[in-house]
């Protein structure tokens, strides 16, 4: 299974004169599709993260109190 070659990208020259480079369209531009499902999937990932902080912070802050408690 071969990938075919990209044609190359020859400059050629506009009415004005400038020189340009040939736009490559199709390729290298990832689907919306796939932005979408990649963005979504990032998010529920940082629930679980949030949560994860929470109980740590919470649970942190009872074994520092506990802790400097003054003995009576």
């Amino acid at each position: 299974m071969s990938a075919e070659p990209l044609a190359p990208a020859t400059p050629w020259r506009t009415a004005t004169g400038a020189v340009v480079r040939p736009r490559l369209t199709g390729r290298g531009h990832p689907p919306a599709a796939a932005i979408a499902v990649i963005g979504y999937y990032l998010s529920l990932l940082g629930i679980p993260l949030a949560a994860f902080l929470a109980v740590d912070i919470a649970v942190g802050e009872i074994a520092h109190r506990r802790a400097t408690t003054p003995a009576t």
